[in-house]
């Protein structure tokens, strides 16, 4: 911290700020303005952060919790994102949350796997999705099987080419909440065959 930064201190800054990704070096310049009578004025100004280090320099990101995440939901909502999350836990599934949102990763085939998603009033529509993308180590029959037995549930539509979306109002609430044992009985079946009884041929469980 100083009234004025010489040169060579700045360039030092700039330096260290551009080489350490982890680590943010910056300077404080404060400059002192005396006014009329006894008035002053402290102006600072950051040396260091320059175009280059501020692209590498990481962007901390803030996510949600689960208190924060039902907060944002509609009344109801709640109830079915509460019976979601209590079916994740009940299962040992990973619940991981983003931003806004969070995805449910059971163990499948020796890697943690994105199966489903729930997404609150803020990313609308509010909505779970079941989502298929990365089941790509189970049998072609078996996936396919189990998608159709999502569909088969009334509630969840196609929206994409992996994803079924099954959107939460106050009409369809109870109907979604009432799917979501037999979704996990679905999800459960793609945990054991990703085990190695529904594998594709020559594909690696690991």
């Amino acid at each position: 911290m100083a009234d004025n930064t010489p040169p060579e201190l700045r360039r030092l800054v700039e330096f260290l700020n551009e080489k350490m990704d982890d680590v943010e070096v910056l300077a404080v310049e404060i400059k002192q303005f005396v006014g009329v009578g006894i008035q002053r004025v402290m102006v600072p100004r950051l040396i260091g952060m320059t175009e280059t280090a501020r692209e590498k320099k990481p962007v901390s990101v803030t996510k949600t919790s689960r208190l924060a995440f039902l907060q944002s939901c509609s009344p109801e909502a709640v109830p079915v994102f509460e019976r979601f999350i209590g079916l994740v836990e009940e299962c040992g599934y990973l619940v991981a949350w983003g931003q806004k949102g969070f995805s449910i990763r059971p163990m499948i085939g020796g890697a943690l796997t994105s199966v489903g998603y729930g997404w609150p009033s803020s990313v609308p529509p509010t909505r779970i999705e079941f989502y298929s993308g990365y089941l790509t180590k189970l049998a072609p029959e078996v996936l396919q099987a189990a998608c159709d037995e999502v569909r088969s549930l009334g509630i969840f539509t196609r929206s994409g080419e992996h994803t079924y979306r099954a959107e939460i109002t106050q009409t369809t609430a109870q109907r979604v909440k009432d799917a979501l044992q037999s979704l996990f009985t679905i999800i459960e079946r793609f945990v054991e065959s990703g085990s190695g009884r529904g594998l594709s041929s020559g594909a690696n469980a690991a």
